[in-house]
């Protein structure tokens, strides 16, 4: 896979109010661009690794943009996933499971007040608790699909199950805050210093 350049410029003309479309794009590329880096180290085996930085994505995603931009969190991991080659059946239901997590988890936050900022530490366990319960959505039906389509043995389901949890879970704590709480003056900054 060849490096990726977006520009400022680009992200910028994604990031405005009306462009639906734009974020849709963008947020369906962020997934697919770090599950492809996530799935090329993987731990447990070629389909589960220690971090997964999607979910991260895909949970800041849905908080900062909304709920509605879901179907970008489904196309990218339908992509991420045909990409190494599962059955496009098999991807339609890991796509369903791990869309749902994020969706969860933004949902409850949404439900409870939740401030993107993470002033207050009641934000801090709030984001951690339901990131946790919205990845044990991802988890229980990843493993569950890959069972019942006979890709993983059954003597593998509970590591299997508890080191997907534990790596989307992760994802979610280290990529989520950073995406929800950085502007756009931040980002050009960082994008500055990087030069």
């Amino acid at each position: 896979m060849g490096s990726m350049h977006i520009s400022p410029q680009l992200l910028m003309r994604l990031e405005r109010p009306g462009s639906v479309t734009g974020k849709l794009l963008l947020l369906a590329l962020a997934y697919y661009v770090s599950a492809r880096f996530g799935l090329a180290i993987p731990y447990k085996s070629a389909y589960i690794t220690l971090v997964w930085l999607p979910a991260g994505i895909a949970l800041a995603g849905l908080l900062r943009w909304g709920l509605r931009y879901w179907p970008a969190v489904y196309v990218g991991v339908f992509v991420a996933e045909i990409s190494v080659g599962f059955p496009w059946y098999v991807c339609v239901s890991l796509g369903v499971t791990s869309t749902l997590g994020p969706l969860l988890a933004a949902w409850l936050l949404q439900r409870v007040q939740f401030s993107a900022t993470f002033e207050h530490q009641r934000d801090t366990w709030l984001f951690v608790g339901f990131a946790a319960l919205g990845m044990l959505v991802t988890s229980v039906g990843g493993v569950g699909n890959l069972y019942l389509y006979g890709i993983m043995p059954v003597g593998a389901v509970a590591h299997s199950w508890l080191t997907w949890w534990m790596g989307d879970w992760t994802g979610a704590l280290l990529a989520g805050p950073l995406l929800i709480t950085i502007t756009q003056n931040e980002f050009n900054k960082l994008w500055t210093m990087r030069r």
